[in-house]
């Protein structure tokens, strides 16, 4: 016998596997060929932007590469009930001088920069969206090497996918 957490589970799974595909297809029609990342795990559905797609070195502003990739997906995240989060992620290279005190505020920065577009259509209700900064405590790769540093360098937007 089911139970209604198996198909609560059920149905986030499905809509969160829905959610994935539609992103791939957004994706890959305005960013081919670019090192965009897309997950689904668990009823969640997370999208990483690479640095070099979404800021320049150093800043928060967002790049013109990113808005054309970002736009077309906030028809699908708003018509996918759910919270949405959005992280901010550096490498372990220090600040030093500059707007930003530290990893920390830039990481910050850049996922607020990145929740500001999502909400600018009003599609989406900004009681929806959280955003989290994660400085360089969360690596992807070693920071050994330029290329490990380059792929730390990112945000992502994970959608919490909801019944």
């Amino acid at each position: 016998m089911k139970t209604f957490e198996s198909d609560s589970q059920m149905v986030r799974d499905e809509r969160a596997a829905e959610l994935e595909k539609d992103l791939r297809v957004s994706v890959d029609q305005t960013m081919q060929g670019a090192r965009i990342e897309i997950e689904r795990r668990d009823g969640t559905v997370m999208i990483r932007f690479p640095n070099e797609i979404a800021f320049s070195s150093g800043r928060s502003e967002l790049n013109a590469q990113f808005l054309r990739t970002v736009t077309p997906l906030v028809p699908l995240l708003a018509a996918t009930p759910g919270n949405i989060v959005v992280s901010g992620h550096t490498d372990n290279v220090p600040i030093t001088g500059g707007t930003y005190r530290s990893n920390w505020e830039l990481s910050a920065a850049r996922a607020s920069s990145v929740v500001h577009e999502l909400l600018a259509s009003g599609a989406i209700t900004k009681d929806r969206i959280t955003v989290q900064a994660f400085g360089d405590s969360r690596p992807l790769s070693k920071n050994d090497t330029e290329e490990g540093r380059a792929r730390n360098r990112r945000v992502e937007i994970t959608i919490r996918v909801q019944q």
